[in-house]
Parts: structure tokens; C-alpha cells; sequence
């Protein structure tokens, strides 16, 4: 109305705005009418696409900025790191780090901050350690990231061991920081240690716990199979529990075999319509893990909808992606082919495809070849064919690996004498000459 719209200092204004609400579409087709478009502006809609878990976006954009000949700066360096640690992009992380060193970034803190996050989400939590140490100035974020890294990667005594540093150090933890140490010690068993944790974040720093704390809590107790008292943890709650620690008790139900409270814990989840439905999936493996198929109860939400499983793999800074069963990539034929020679190599050895977690009412053969696509196989067979001998596989995929890829991957590692590094929505795994990391506790 005020022929504004076309003033490139509005434009870049309404970039930025979007961008931080969240409407990136909007930002994105502002941006694209752009006649000149200066370093924030990409900087705000890069930072746009990672807020928003659009991580390839974000790698496409900057792939823009290198062919616009834009040279990036200490922020679009922390914004792509980010979405490195998403997608478990390590290679060009790399790229990012030695960037920052050769233009004089490097003591940046918040880069520093976002290289221990991006390495820590890669898998590689001894580089995380180094960019750590090298750090002279830590703040709260470098010591809470360094904690939530060895968390993700099963390590929970050295997660608390750098929460008590850190105290000694003076940092102040806050409510984030107690999260990360308490997941830790889920992760690894340590529940009196968590205990502790806990209960000094009330005594000592005055935080009143958040229904996430609770939630680590819930899940600490019942992973060490203490599922009465991870019930007065429940019962001892301020707030009313929601279906994630409603989830989180029945997954300990599953773990321990405890079918009698799983199913009263079950029917506490009604009430949260749809994201009722991975509790009814849990349910279901608990049933038929027992072999008790024909006594699994509903708890009237219809058919659990299924997240599809995809896995993300990073080869020469490219990201190829695999969803279960799916032939769209250009080299699928080979894929399967290879994925056909591994399986085969896995019966030599032993190895029986277990179907207890498969949730289609379909016959056992059909089971079979289910569990067989599923997308971290897939990936896994993409790394066989394409990365040398000898060189680790680095994976990461949306949803939990199931029983049968967990089991089928300890045995490639030893097979194939390959190091495969897999981080599920939970956490890390690192299969070594066939054995994994989480000692089958995850």
C-alpha cells in the first residue's frame, strides 16, 4: 500500500521477523524476491530452518551462499552446526571447524559451545572433548553440553563426574543442566546418583522440579526395575503426570516383563488421544515378546499410527536418506544386493531375524521381510558398498533401533570388521567387533 515492499531494507526485516516466528515459507518467498540480499539475511533464514528442524533446508541454503559467493560469518557458523548435529553431518562439521580456525573464529565461545554440541551429536565425543578442553572461558551452555554428550552416549559416571566439576568450578546449573545429568543417569543405571542429583537441585539451587525432571526420574526408577517406586514418584508429582512418563513406566514394564501393571499403566492413556498410540505399540511388544498375541488389549484409539523409519547417512558431504523398504535411491539395486549378501553372511553365523516387535497382523514370512528393509539396514548396506575398508559407519536414525537391527548390526560390525556408529532417537550406539556400547541397555 505504501510501495515499501520492494525497499530492501523492509525485506530484510520481514526475513528476519519470519524467520523468528517460524513462518520460513513466508521468509523463504521473501527472500527469493530480493534484488540484493546482504549477510544477515541469509544468516536470519539459514538460523530460520534450523529453529524450525528443517535442517536440510539449512544445508541447502548455505550450499546458495557458497555458489553467491557469500562469505559466512561466527553466526551462520553456529546456525550450520546445528543442523550438522541434526543430521549427524560430521564431515561438514569438520569443514565448519576448520573453517572457524583459518578465519580466526576459533575462541569464539559460542562457536566453541556449538562444536561440542555438533561433534557430540556426530558421534564423535572425543573431538567434542578436545574443542572442550581448549576452551579458556567455559560458561553454563559448554559445561551442559559437554554433559548432555556423554548422556547420548551412555556414559553417566562421566557425565556426573563433569556436572560435580563444573559445580566446583563455580557454574551455577540451571533447570536444562539438571535434565541432561538426570537422562545421564537413566542412560546408565546410576539411580543413586541421580537420587542425589535430584534431590539438590531442590535443596541446594531452589528449582522446582518440571514435569521433564520427574519424567528422567520415572524413567531412571523404572529402567533399574524399581517400578513400585518409580509409582510414588508419580503419585508424588505437583502436576498430573502426561503420556510421556505414562509411556516411559510402561516402557519399564516391557523391559521387566511386568504385564499386570503395564496394562493398568494403559489405561491411564486414553486420555491423550492420539499420542496414545506408541503406548498401544509398546504394549503390543510386551504381549508379544510373552508370545501372548491373543490376550493384547486395546485401549480404543484406533490403530496406532506408525512415524516411518528413516535413516540418514553422510558420505562426502552429501546426506542420503533411507526409509523402511524404500527403492528410490539411484543405487537401490545394489543396496539390496548388498543388503542380500550381508543377511546371508549374518545366517552363517547364527543369526535368526527376531519378529517379536513387528506390529502387522501378516504372516511370519511376511515378518521376516519387514524387519529386513528396515532403514538403518539400508544404510548400513550403503556404507558397506560405498566407504574403504576399515572406515567407521555413522548413522542416524528418527526412531528407536529395534531388537532385530540392534542384534543384526553386532554382528556386522564383527563380520565386516567395521566400527558402526548409530545414534536412535534415544541415544548413541557404537558397535565394535560385535559387541554395542549400551551393553543392550537402551
Amino acid at each position: 500500500m505504501l510501495g515499501l515492499a520492494s525497499d530492501k531494507y523492509v525485506q530484510a526485516s520481514l526475513v528476519n521477523v519470519y524467520a523468528k516466528v517460524g513462518s520460513v515459507q513466508f521468509a523463504r518467498k521473501v527472500f527469493d524476491a530480493m534484488d540484493e540480499r546482504d549477510l544477515i539475511c541469509w544468516s536470519s533464514l539459514l538460523t530460520g530452518y534450523v529453529q524450525a528442524g528443517l535442517a536440510m533446508d539449512a544445508l541447502g541454503l548455505f550450499r546458495e551462499m557458497q555458489l553467491n559467493g557469500v562469505k559466512p560469518d561466527g553466526v551462520v557458523l553456529v546456525g550450520l552446526l546445528l543442523a550438522c548435529g541434526v543430521l549427524g553431518a560430521l564431515d561438514l562439521g569438520r569443514w565448519v571447524h576448520a573453517y572457524a580456525g583459518k578465519n580466526g573464529l576459533g575462541s569464539d565461545v559460542y562457536l566453541s559451545n556449538a562444536l561440542i554440541d555438533m561433534y557430540a551429536k556426530c558421534g564423535s565425543l572425543e573431538r567434542a572433548q578436545e574443542v572442550f578442553m581448549a576452551m579458556g572461558e567455559k560458561d553454563l551452555f559448554s559445561w551442559s553440553s559437554m554433559i548432555a554428550g556423554y548422556a547420548i552416549h551412555g556414559l553417566g559416571a562421566k557425565a556426573v563426574g563433569a556436572f560435580w566439576s563444573m559445580v566446583g568450578n563455580g557454574v551455577r546449573p540451571d533447570e536444562v543442566c539438571f535434565i541432561s545429568v538426570l537422562a545421564a543417569c537413566s542412560h546408565a543405571g546410576l539411580v543413586e546418583e541421580g537420587q542425589r542429583c535430584f534431590e539438590i537441585m531442590v535443596s541446594d539451587y531452589g528449582i522446582e522440579p518440571k514435569v521433564e525432571h520427574y519424567g528422567c526420574m520415572v524413567d531412571l526408577l523404572g529402567r533399574a526395575g524399581l517400578l513400585q517406586e518409580a509409582m510414588a514418584m508419580i503419585h508424588s508429582m505437583p502436576m498430573k503426570p502426561n503420556a510421556i512418563i505414562w509411556r516411559s513406566l510402561l516402557n519399564s514394564c516391557r523391559l521387566h516383563g511386568n504385564i499386570e501393571l503395564g496394562k493398568w499403566v494403559l489405561k491411564q492413556l486414553p486420555k491423550f488421544g492420539p499420542e496414545s498410540g506408541s503406548a498401544q505399540i509398546l504394549m503390543t511388544k510386551m504381549y508379544a515378546t510373552a508370545e501372548k498375541w491373543g490376550e493384547i488389549p486395546s485401549i480404543g484409539c484406533g490403530k496406532p499410527a506408525k512415524t516411518p523409519g528413516c535413516s540418514v547417512i553422510e558420505l562426502d558431504g552429501e546426506i542420503h536418506e533411507f526409509l523402511m523398504g524404500d527403492k528410490v535411491h539411484p543405487m537401490s539395486e545394489k543396496i539390496y544386493e548388498k543388503l542380500d549378501q550381508v543377511m546371508r553372511e549374518l545366517r552363517n553365523v547364527g543369526y535368526v531375524p527376531s519378529v517379536s516387535e513387528v506390529m502387522f497382523d501378516i504372516e511370519e514370512e511376511e515378518k521376516v521381510g519387514a524387519v529386513g528393509v528396515h532403514s538403518e539396514k539400508l544404510a548400513i548396506a550403503f556404507g558397506l558398498l560405498e566407504t574403504p575398508e576399515g572406515m567407521a559407519i555413522r548413522i542416524v536414525k528418527n526412531l528407536r533401533v529395534c531388537s532385530d537391527c540392534h542384534f543384526a548390526t553386532k554382528l556386522i560390525s564383527k563380520v565386516f570388521r567395521r566400527e558402526i556408529v548409530m545414534r536412535d532417537k534415544n541415544r548413541f550406539h557404537h558397535f565394535r567387533d560385535g559387541s554395542c556400547s549400551c551393553m543392550d541397555f537402551w
